[in-house]
């Protein structure tokens, strides 16, 4: 993936956070950096235009991907949680933004759906393990690599030998950190496999 020729990039300078997340070989390569810019510049031109058409007032727009810039993987262990980490960007014409959204929540992509058919269909049935992420109190999110999070607790689960490691999460700061571990750790762990696993099922259906 490259930018298109003829873009010419905005003055960029890589934080040194950011730049201790890189591995030698991409270390002095701004080319990921100067094609993020550059979606990032047309996903702002698209979403002003719908907003500024006619259909502004019934479109709702949902931006997130697949995956963060595998470029950083210099990543420690309390850093688990946003080494998979993706943003959800949700536009809600004001008419059907009806209540304060609570953007503390944590999601997965399992979710994005649901939270799409809450917000635009009118009391219709469907099948989903994910949940409605404006109509939650709380939630827990969860990755394909094992972890799960749910409010201060986080689990990582090994598919290999059926086991777990328990840690703490910092809501503020996304840090993960060793635990004891406790009966909601292993509820946390159940979860996640019975939800990996009815979602396997639903897939191979």
């Amino acid at each position: 993936y490259k930018r298109p020729d003829g873009y010419i990039p905005l003055p960029l300078a890589i934080p040194q956070q950011i730049k201790g997340m890189m591995s030698t070989k991409d270390f002095n390569n701004k080319a990921i950096f100067e094609l993020y810019q550059f979606a990032n510049i047309e996903l702002a031109k698209f979403i002003s235009a719908v907003k500024e058409s006619a259909f502004a007032e019934n479109t709702i727009i949902a931006v997130t991907g697949d995956h963060n810039l595998r470029e950083l993987s210099n990543y420690t262990t309390e850093d688990m949680f946003v080494r998979y980490a993706v943003p959800l960007y949700l536009y809600i014409p004001p008419k059907l933004k009806n209540k304060q959204i609570n953007t503390s929540i944590n999601g997965s992509h399992m979710d994005i759906m649901p939270t799409l058919y809450g917000l635009s269909l009118s009391n219709a049935d469907y099948t989903s393990v994910g949940s409605d992420l404006l109509n939650v109190a709380d939630n827990v999110s969860l990755n394909i690599d094992g972890l799960a999070v749910k409010d201060n607790i986080a689990v990582k689960y090994n598919f290999t030998d059926n086991s777990f490691k328990s840690f703490n999460f910092d809501r503020e700061t996304k840090k993960i950190s060793p635990a004891e571990t406790t009966e909601e750790h292993k509820k946390l762990a159940d979860y996640y496999k019975a939800l990996m696993t009815a979602s396997d099922i639903l897939i191979k259906k």
